[in-house]
């Protein structure tokens, strides 16, 4: 989480301020075309770190009052980086100047492109998914835990023992004793 360290929220919030001010002292077109690109730049650094800063905190602490807010940076980021592609795919251009981000393609740049490694968790979630509810009362999942004894080989425990482990079992499938058999897995009902 580098990311989140060199770019903290007071950072940001003092970058933003520069930038702003920075617009209001030139009205060269150059310059301001410039200043909007910086601008653009800044402005997917701040929602990138941001996605990081939402990602440490949930980290620390999963749950879904941490879960929303990074759901909606990401939401975010995935939407700052559409709106700057039209519908074929192809990145718009800034009037006034030629390229940004190498004119790179949308899916390449939802990745983090080349020069740093993928940006995949939590980039990648389908946040729509991931936000929903808990199953309703009624819900049937079919699920399978274990727990048995089992003898360990001396040879091979490191506590140098033969006593027996407990392991837990829940709708053992006692015919074919594997472990992964979903014809044998019990029913989980969830309640209200």
């Amino acid at each position: 989480m580098a990311q989140v360290r060199q770019f903290p929220p007071k950072l940001l919030l003092s970058m933003e301020k520069n930038l702003a001010q920075a617009k209001t002292l030139t009205q060269d077109p150059r310059e301001q075309a410039r200043i909007r690109l910086v601008e653009r730049e800044f402005i997917y650094l701040k929602n990138l770190a941001s996605v990081f800063y939402f990602y440490h905190a949930y980290r620390l602490n999963p749950s879904w009052e941490m879960f929303e807010p990074l759901a909606k940076a990401i939401e975010a980021r995935n939407a700052l980086i559409d709106s700057w592609y039209d519908d074929k795919g192809k990145l718009k251009m800034e009037d006034g100047w030629p390229r940004f981000f190498d004119n790179v393609t949308k899916d390449f740049l939802k990745v983090g492109g080349r020069l740093t490694g993928e940006l995949s968790t939590p980039f990648n979630w389908n946040v729509a998914t991931l936000g929903v509810d808990a199953p309703n009362p009624g819900t049937t999942w079919c699920m399978n835990l274990g727990r048995e004894n089992h003898v360990p080989d001396p040879a091979k425990d490191f506590r140098g023992s033969a006593k027996y482990i407990e392991l837990s079992l829940w709708s053992p499938n006692l015919e074919a004793r594997a472990f992964c058999t979903p014809a044998a897995f019990g029913e989980l009902v969830f309640g209200e």
